[in-house]
């Protein structure tokens, strides 16, 4: 995912997976791991908050593109499985 307004990665991405099962496998196997220095959250997307107006708060995104990689790495772990 990059920042719509500097093109930065905002240092998170998200994939698709077939089945729960899948997904499951995806996050026993990286969350916790390092990629590029950096440990990795991996876990089950949860819905967005609703907002209900008033002052937005946003995380700082220091350009890291590990959340990417792994995101692009357990898609790939899953077929090679």
């Amino acid at each position: 995912m990059t920042d719509r307004d500097t093109g930065r990665s905002r240092g998170f991405g998200f994939v698709e997976m077939a089945n729960s099962e899948e997904g499951d496998k995806a996050i026993a196997a990286l969350n916790g791991s390092q990629v590029g220095g950096r440990t990795l959250n991996v876990n089950e997307a949860r819905p967005k908050p609703e907002r209900t107006g008033g002052v937005a708060v946003a995380e700082a995104a220091d350009g890291n593109e590990a959340a990417a990689e792994a995101a692009a790495i357990a898609g790939r772990s899953l077929t090679r499985n």
